[in-house]
């Protein structure tokens, strides 16, 4: 369950690191774009790639894994574990404002 997921969070992870360091936030917002609606596409982008791969992963355990439990159980529970990592990922960019500085070391100052 959790190796389904490592792509997608990987990605999400990989869209926001590369929004923080472009700036694209402030080049939308610029041109007129407000905040929530970037933060919006990001979700309904993620939450939809979430939602495949939890119904896709919970068709695919459901017969070898949990040959017990009900279908629409093990894909609402599969759901529901993706929405706590989607907003989890959201909510730990949050707190970051430079990101260069995590991946990359600080410039020397003499």
């Amino acid at each position: 369950m959790c190796l389904s997921m490592l792509y997608p969070l990987g990605l999400l992870v990989k869209s926001l690191v590369e929004e923080k360091e472009t700036r694209t936030q402030e080049l939308m917002s610029i041109m007129g774009l407000q905040q929530w609606t970037l933060a919006a596409a990001h979700a309904a982008t993620y939450a939809v790639i979430f939602s495949l791969v939890a119904i896709l992963a919970a068709a695919l355990l459901q017969p070898s894994v949990f040959p017990t439990t009900d279908q629409s159980l093990l894909t609402a529970f599969l759901m529901c574990y993706m929405a706590g990592a989607h907003s989890s990922t959201f909510s730990s960019f949050s707190v970051v404002s430079d990101t260069t500085y995590i991946f990359h070391a600080p410039p020397d100052t003499p």
